[in-house]
């Protein structure tokens, strides 16, 4: 039932990525009694703002908001605490995809996305380690004051000028903790190779990759087109675990091996598992380039060489032992 928390999330949340943008006009209230003393104060009632003028992307919302009940669910929720008992809300209210609205659930719904907002704003800030440049009740005075519309203690100008400087800020301390990164794992991942090619039995190829055999297959090879079904380990260039196949079964309670199509994984796993035997065991050195490059995901790093243990237990046709997909994965190798 997270569909629609998930929906609400990504219409609602993330709001650097959208910094600065223009707020809906709404003052036609009385001057708000907000006293902005610092640049905290005002930053924190300038996304305060603008996490409230998200709602009104929703044309529902902006029509048939419970602006109270709103500022209460946000007040009361900006935490860690992922509001779990608003998914049936939500789900009433507005259908398992946000497509539908019903008005019966107006006033709870309206409660639950103020909440989903001060989780999703608590989140966001902490991930990026900036809570505490924040302001909490001057944040919680931004997002009613506009709720309530008031005439704001910021103007346009002024609410973007914070906004658009508090991103280029965020947006320059990750690139430089990314470029940190990727000289860690251009070294770490240049040593990783150069030291899998002296591997005893290791079959280097052109393109980087290097393939050992710790338990050599004896039935026949995949092609680029086929279904497989593996078990794998994932590891990063120090050796430390990322993935785990045989563990995820555990937790999914799930007996069956992974099965994905060679043409919707990374290169270097539709190149590697055709080098590879049914009912083999190897290890699979991938550069970055014939991974994730330098858009890998966090858990690995930009320009992460990859190292995986692979059984091959499996392979046939296209279809034959896994479920078509309709675009490659975002997930290591294929999916799963």
């Amino acid at each position: 039932m997270k569909n629609i928390v998930v929906y609400f999330l990504a219409s609602y949340i993330f709001i650097l990525a959208s910094c600065g943008s223009e707020t809906e006009e709404t003052e036609t209230g009385t001057p708000s009694d907000v006293k902005l003393t610092s640049f905290k104060d005002s930053l924190s009632y300038a996304f305060g703002i603008e996490y409230a003028n998200s709602i009104y992307a929703n044309q529902n919302m902006k029509q048939s908001l419970d602006k109270e009940m709103a500022i209460k669910g946000f007040e009361s929720n900006i935490s860690s605490v992922y509001p779990e008992s608003c998914e049936n809300i939500l789900q009433k209210l507005m259908g398992p995809y946000g497509q539908d609205f019903n008005t019966a659930y107006v006033k709870e719904g309206s409660e639950c996305i103020g909440k989903i907002i001060g989780y999703g704003f608590y989140n966001e800030m902490t991930g990026l380690n900036k809570l505490s440049e924040f302001n909490l009740s001057t944040l919680k005075k931004g997002f009613s004051d506009f709720l309530l519309n008031k005439k704001l203690a910021l103007n346009e100008t002024q609410k973007k000028l914070i906004l658009d400087g508090f991103t280029s800020k965020i947006n320059a301390e990750i690139k430089a903790k990314n470029a940190k990164i990727k000289a860690g794992n251009d070294k770490s991942s240049k040593d990783l190779m150069a030291a899998a090619k002296k591997l005893k039995g290791a079959q280097v190829f052109d393109n980087g990759i290097v393939i050992q055999a710790l338990i050599p297959g004896i039935g026949g090879s995949p092609k680029a087109t086929d279904d497989v079904q593996i078990e794998y380990i994932l590891m990063n260039a120090k050796g430390d675990t990322i993935q785990d196949s045989y563990k995820m079964k555990k937790m999914t309670q799930n007996q069956d091996p992974i099965a994905m199509n060679l043409a919707q994984v990374i290169p270097g796993w539709t190149f590697g598992l055709q080098k590879m035997k049914k009912g083999g065991k190897y290890k699979l050195f991938i550069p970055a380039e014939m991974a994730y490059g330098y858009q890998a995901p966090a858990e690995i790093g930009p320009g992460a060489a990859l190292v995986f243990e692979i059984d091959l237990i499996n392979y046939g046709k296209a279809g034959s032992l896994a479920p078509p997909m309709p675009q490659a994965p975002a997930n290591v190798g294929g999916g799963f």
